[in-house]
């Protein structure tokens, strides 16, 4: 069961990783924290709905943890000036193809 436990908070991580990634590059610098703050909304809200509407769920204050981590992560990685890169690679397509 250990195992189970680890790997289901390593997936939430990861998870939350992948979202924070992809929702810095769709946002400035400047509102960089507001992205991860919606982030961290969305895995607390499903949590929440977990808790109150199955009867086969339940909230776990370990998985928002990993959810935290794994946003965190992606502030740290994105933080640097790297927010906006979806712009960035989107203007470069642009110009590429209309050379």
């Amino acid at each position: 069961m250990p195992g189970d436990v680890i790997s289901d908070k390593v997936g939430h991580a990861l998870a939350y990783l992948s979202l924070g990634l992809l929702g810095s590059g769709i946002t400035t610098p400047g509102r960089l924290w507001l992205t991860m703050l919606r982030c961290f909304l969305l895995g607390a809200a499903l949590e929440l709905a977990q808790a109150e509407w199955t009867e086969h769920r339940h909230a776990e204050w370990g998985d928002l943890a990993a959810d935290t981590a794994g946003i965190l992560a992606a502030w740290l990685i994105t933080g640097q000036g790297r927010a906006g890169w979806g712009y960035r690679l989107f203007a470069r397509l642009r110009r590429s193809r209309s050379s």
